[in-house]
């Protein structure tokens, strides 16, 4: 049932690593390999949203709940959104200096 509803798209609150957190839609592609969301645009120089993606292959953990350094970081905010047990980072092997954790809440 989760991974139909990843194929087909979920709206998922994505959060950053600045604190900022957006709600997007977050896809499994069909050969379950890869996630996939729109990152938005950032300024005059991006106007459109940027489609972002990463592959399951590189997960090296899964953390449930709020437990990696993003979360920790911004857990004060009040743009943080989502559920504590709805949220999970995805730890990422080889991570580049963009991404080192993809923070996800999920809203149902």
């Amino acid at each position: 049932e989760g991974i139909a509803a990843l194929k087909a798209g979920s709206r998922v609150i994505k959060h950053g690593r600045n604190g900022i957190s957006r709600t997007t839609v977050l896809s499994l592609s069909p050969d379950e390999r890869t996630l996939t969301w729109d990152a938005p645009p950032v300024s005059k120089l991006r106007p459109k949203s940027e489609r972002r993606e990463v592959q399951l292959a590189d997960a090296r953990a899964l953390l449930i709940g709020r437990e990696s350094h993003v979360f920790q970081r911004h857990q004060s905010t009040r743009t943080s959104g989502g559920e504590r047990h709805l949220s999970l980072s995805i730890v990422l092997r080889g991570a580049s200096a963009w991404r080192e954790t993809l923070d996800l809440s999920f809203t149902d």
